[in-house]
């Protein structure tokens, strides 16, 4: 858990100067510094010697007029004496060549690339943008106007292709840690009979699963907590209010007041997105479709270890996804004319409803919805910001650029991938236009197939037309994403 629920960060302003000053530390951990020291005087002894060094660096440069780097030997430490607002703070290079370590933190520090983004909103795409953008040592401001960072709904459907994005991101391992793996997705009849199977791909590497079930909530918390202990500068409580041009940068006014200079502003705020209604105010609005989608948590019976997905006599669907040793997952899509919000008490007996055309595993399960607060209830909306997604330094990714419906389980997927790419272009050659013209070459076409084909399965699903159609673009949009970013 992260301690950002307690309180709100503030922002500094940090003076900009030509000079800069780079500063190599070990963390002060004991029998890990001063080591050939120790062996004299002991560790502990060692130990305080290295933090009255420690102390006499950060005394001698706390007031000097440069910009100051600070490498960390394992983790960035954000309590210690070295003051967040003085010293930016990043990770050495793991190499054991103190040259390399030198030469690393050279080009990041004075390499002419856009050092220092703000990404506005802190959900999962902006989360991992900024986990991209921290291990290329770039400074990151998130700004989130939650006053605490929570998220909504039960679980979420992670497909091959995020399975290997956490692993570009570098953290698959923690990820898998808190989710559960599952090779197979089956698509069945409204009784349970099996009537085809969906392709996986185990893209992460042969070591790794296909596909995950994961909880939204242990999902934000390492995304969260990686965020954090790469060193960003997490803000609760506050979003964009203004933009200013200022030379080649942006000034980003906040609702508490406050200011700070960016070579870069990122939206990653969501499908009510602000920002996109500052740049794009001519842009198309979010649209409902007429329908909307059930979730409920269950227990997880002995053996159910795919994602099964279901359909019933009418076009209904249903589907089932393990997220851990003990807990899965029910949504249900249902045709919802007038796209109407239901009383918090109606929510069981409504959902109960929606799921009369199912028996087997289903109906069983349908039976044991009885708490309103278990049951999470969202009418679908989606929208495509056609054309560039950016205007001057300020881009948009995720839902502020592109919301789909859950039929293809990629929503928050291809958010991720736009995380990744654009992570990899601003730390890349070129003008800041050249870098967001190559984001847009990768990003674009993808997204917009995706989009297409998920609204166009919910559409199908409204008309009540055959399964086979419905099969047949869910495979299409899960190769199209098995495809490299």
């Amino acid at each position: 858990m992260n301690n950002f629920n307690q309180h709100n960060t503030i922002f500094h302003q940090q003076q900009q100067y030509k000079n800069a000053i780079i500063v190599f530390i070990k963390n002060p951990q004991l029998g890990k510094v001063k080591t050939r020291l120790a062996a004299t005087v002991g560790n502990e002894r060692a130990l305080e010697i290295y933090h009255i060094l420690m102390k006499h660096t950060q005394e001698i440069t706390v007031d000097l007029a440069a910009e100051k780097y600070l490498f960390y030997s394992d983790f960035v430490d954000e309590n210690d004496i070295w003051a967040n607002d003085i010293y930016q703070k990043s990770i050495q290079n793991p190499e054991p060549d103190l040259g390399q370590k030198m030469a690393f933190a050279f080009k990041e520090t004075i390499q002419k690339h856009h050092e220092k983004v703000l990404i506005i909103g802190g959900g999962i795409a902006g989360l991992s943008l900024a986990i991209g953008l921290r291990r290329k040592n770039i400074v990151v401001d998130i700004v989130e106007l939650k006053k605490e960072w929570t998220v909504y709904g039960v679980g979420i459907i992670q497909q091959s292709n995020v399975v290997r994005a956490m692993h570009q991101l570098g953290i698959l391992d923690s990820y898998l840690d808190n989710a559960f793996p599952f090779e197979k997705i089956t698509v069945y009849t409204g009784n349970g009979i099996p009537i085809s199977n969906i392709p996986s791909f185990r893209l992460a590497g042969p070591e790794y699963p296909a596909n995950v079930g994961v909880s939204r909530l242990k999902l934000h918390h390492v995304l969260s907590d990686t965020v954090i202990e790469l060193g960003a500068n997490v803000h609760l409580g506050i979003t964009i209010e203004s933009l200013a041009k200022a030379n080649n940068k942006v000034v980003a006014t906040f609702t508490d007041g406050t200011s700070n200079e960016y070579d870069v502003v990122v939206g990653a705020d969501g499908i009510y997105s602000k920002l996109r209604n500052m740049l794009f105010p001519d842009a198309a609005k979010p649209r409902l479709t007429g329908q909307a989608v059930w979730r409920h948590n269950f227990k997880r019976p002995e053996g159910m270890e795919e994602l099964g997905s279901y359909i019933d006599a009418e076009g209904n669907g249903a589907g089932l996804c393990p997220l851990s040793k003990d807990l899965m997952y029910m949504f249900v899509t249902s045709k919802e004319p007038g796209n109407p919000w239901y009383p918090e008490y109606q929510l069981p007996e409504l959902m109960r409803d929606r799921l009369k055309g199912f028996s087997g595993l289903i109906g069983e399960l349908r039976e044991q919805i009885s708490d309103p607060k278990e049951v999470v209830y969202r009418p679908m909306e989606v929208h495509f910001v056609e054309g560039d997604w950016y205007k001057g330094n300020v881009i948009l990714i995720g839902d502020a650029a592109h919301a789909t419906t859950p039929h293809a389980g990629q929503g928050a997927g291809i958010a991720i991938e736009d995380a990744i790419v654009l992570a990899e272009e601003l730390s890349g050659e070129g003008s800041l236009k050249e870098k967001f013209d190559r984001f847009m070459q990768r990003r674009y076409e993808r997204c917009k197939m995706v989009c297409e084909g998920s609204n166009q399965i919910g559409e199908w699903e409204m008309m009540g037309e055959s399964p086979d159609k419905r099969i047949g673009m869910l495979k299409s949009i899960l190769m199209e994403t098995a495809k490299p970013i």
